[in-house]
This record gives structure tokens, sequence and C-alpha cells, in this order.
């Protein structure tokens, strides 16, 4: 029974993604800009969420407490490094921001070699990304795929799990651009804090 209910809440959870990518297509404007920055106007609210879905991933629920627990609570602490990014996007993210407004430069990688007038520099700023990125994106598909085969008891295979999240991110990616990314990260981090504020309140009553 729990099974079902959990089967169930997946096939929700991916038609509320599905119908967040098809709005996000009907906004869509004919431009580069706007598929890929959502002609740079995400608010803060959907920058913070976003932000929290890139940072608490896969990573933080599938290995962060595992690894907190087997080495001790210190270790927390390295998860306080976290403000130096809201401190680094205070000080250069804005006025990267500018500078692409300006410029109308859709990725990190254009206005790094802008500053600085270097073609390599630019280059090595895309090798980075691609080096970084991909490990990030693979641990997602792999931790979606472990999450689903324990949650429904084996019943949905790893493999089978890992390329539905798969398909299913990649659909409401290509429908909606970055637009439908900010959105359905606003909708984890509003499930998640919803989800943490109902554990701390069992938490607290069962004490």
């Amino acid at each position: 029974m729990v099974t079902t209910w959990v089967i169930l809440g997946l096939v929700i959870g991916g038609l509320v993604y599905i119908a967040v990518g098809f709005v996000a297509y009907k906004r869509l404007t004919p431009t580069v800009e706007d598929y890929f920055t959502a002609s740079r106007t995400i608010g803060t609210v959907f920058l913070v969420c976003s932000m929290g879905a890139s940072l608490f991933s896969m990573w933080f629920f599938l290995g962060a407490a595992g690894f907190f627990y087997k080495h001790g609570l210190g270790w927390t602490l390295n998860v306080t490094f976290n403000f130096l990014i809201v401190f680094l996007l205070m000080v250069f993210g804005t006025r990267m921001w500018g500078i692409a407004k300006k410029k109308g430069y859709i990725t990190h990688t254009e206005v790094i070699g802008n500053i600085f007038q270097s073609e390599t520099l630019r280059v090595l700023a895309v090798i980075v990304a691609i080096v970084f990125s991909v490990p990030h994106i693979a641990l997602q598909i792999a931790g979606a795929g472990s999450v689903v085969a324990s949650a429904t008891g084996g019943q949905i295979p790893f493999v089978v799990g890992a390329v539905v999240f798969f398909a299913l991110v990649i659909a409401y990616l290509v429908m909606g651009g970055q637009r439908s990314v900010f959105w359905t990260d606003t909708i984890q981090g509003i499930v998640l804090l919803t989800v943490a504020i109902i554990i701390a309140i069992i938490c607290a009553r069962s004490v």
C-alpha cells in the first residue's frame, strides 16, 4: 500500500513538472536570450530557490547525512562555507550580471572572456564548467534512480528510475528553457521547506 502511494506521488510530481514546462513554453519568445536567461527577468525568490535546489541536491540527501554521522558534527561546519557564495554573488555576481545585460552575453564564460580580453581564458572557463557539471548532473540522475528504487522497494528498478528522471528533466527543460528550471526549482524549494517544518514540528512534539 505504501509503495502504491509512493508511485502515485512520483507520477503526480512528474505531471506537475511537465505542466510547468508547458506553461513556461507558452511564455517563451523566439529569442536565445529568453530561452537561456528568461529575458533576465528572474526575481530574487526564484534565484534563491534555484540556488537552494542546486546546493541541497542528491549529495546532501544521500551522502551528507551519513558522512556527518560517521565523521562527527564538526564536519557540518563546512556547510557554512556556502555563505561565501552569497558574498561572491553580492560582490562579483551583480557586476557580471550588469556587464552581461549591457553587452547581451548569455553565459558567464562570455563575460569572463570580455573582462580579461582573453579567448584562452574563455575557453578554459568553458572546459572547467563542463568538467565539473557532468559529474554533478550524473550524480543527480544516479541519486534519483537510487531513491526511486529504495522508496518503491525495488518495484521500480534503479535504471528505470534514473532514465525516467533524466527524461523528465530533459522534457521540461527543452520545452520551457531556463524559465522552467527556475520554476521547478522553486516548487522543490517550497516542498522541501514545508516538509522540513512538518518534520521539525513532529520531532518537537515527540520530545
